[in-house]
């Protein structure tokens, strides 16, 4: 059985077929996973009853023509006054593997541009959020997880980060790229070059080989770089062409604060070059992002 049995998608209030609607469509139609369609809007300007028709109306007509692909579909229109609260209580009440949402990009080569729902989706989330960007490719090619193999890195997280991406490349036919950045401790920085520094490389550099061989990843996809995590991620998504970047992120502190989440988080976050998975620890504690220390 995959991980993905039942795939949540909050849907555009703009009433269109967008880059995460494709997303979720294909993913539930390849891994035989059944899909929720969840549509929370409001308009204070116009009558409540015509406002939830007309959405149920082409919610039904979407779903019609999925269930045609044999794909197993449920649809619910939601009126809230706070569609984020709502959209969190809904993922928090609900047994859902995967939850995908739309997020915005002025332009293909600018980052990802986070609401405060997406923001929220990241710090309070249990279940792992596919942040879909307008899509150069209909169904991803390249995967990127990025874990973190150091002695202080969160070993359950970088488990399930691996196998979220490997879930999610099988799904799609897509390459899958093991991505670990390599940063000095602060502890040893006066050591660059010398013994101390060559082991802690040569220890991290094994463990990450491990890994790859659990998942049976190839060396020419598995990439151990020296330096800062956020920016040796960004450069190789870019020479890749990658489509999605599966991450570990922190569960803890005041989800109204998108800083809780972590400074190499929210760096990434306003770097991303293109989709964001982002994996929590099933028992709700984690390290941040996994790829960095």
């Amino acid at each position: 059985m995959g991980l993905y049995r039942r795939i949540l998608l909050l849907a555009s209030p703009a009433l269109q077929q967008t880059s995460a609607f494709h997303r979720a469509s294909w993913l539930a139609l390849t891994t035989g996973a059944s899909l929720h369609i969840a549509l929370i809007d409001r308009d204070a300007t116009v009558d409540v009853e015509a406002f939830l028709q007309q959405r149920r109306q082409w919610l039904d007509e979407q779903a019609n023509v999925l269930r045609a692909h044999r794909i197993g579909v449920s649809t619910q229109v939601i009126w809230a006054d706070s569609p984020t609260d709502m959209a969190l209580a809904l993922i928090a009440d609900s047994e859902h593997d995967l939850v995908i949402r739309d997020v915005e990009r002025d332009t293909p080569l600018l980052p990802l541009t986070l609401s405060p729902l997406d923001w929220q989706l990241l710090h309070r989330s249990q279940r792992p959020v596919l942040l879909v960007g307008p899509a150069q490719r209909p169904v991803p090619k390249v995967v990127i997880a990025a874990v973190d193999v150091s002695v202080s890195g969160d070993q359950q997280l970088n488990q399930q980060v691996v196998r979220q991406a490997c879930e999610l490349a099988d799904a799609c036919d897509a390459v899958l790229h093991l991505f670990y950045g390599f940063l000095v401790p602060s502890g040893i920085a006066d050591d660059f070059g010398g013994s101390l520094f060559a082991a802690l490389m040569r220890n991290d550099r094994e463990a990450l080989e491990v890994l790859a061989q659990q998942f049976r990843l190839p060396a020419a996809q598995v990439h151990f770089r020296a330096g800062p995590a956020v920016s040796g991620l960004s450069e190789l998504a870019a020479d890749l062409a990658a489509d999605v970047l599966v991450i570990g992120v922190d569960g803890g502190g005041d989800a109204s604060q998108p800083a809780q989440l972590g400074s190499t988080v929210r760096a990434l976050m306003h770097r991303a070059p293109c989709d964001v998975l982002a994996v929590k620890r099933l028992d709700g504690r984690s390290s941040g992002l996994s790829a960095a220390r």
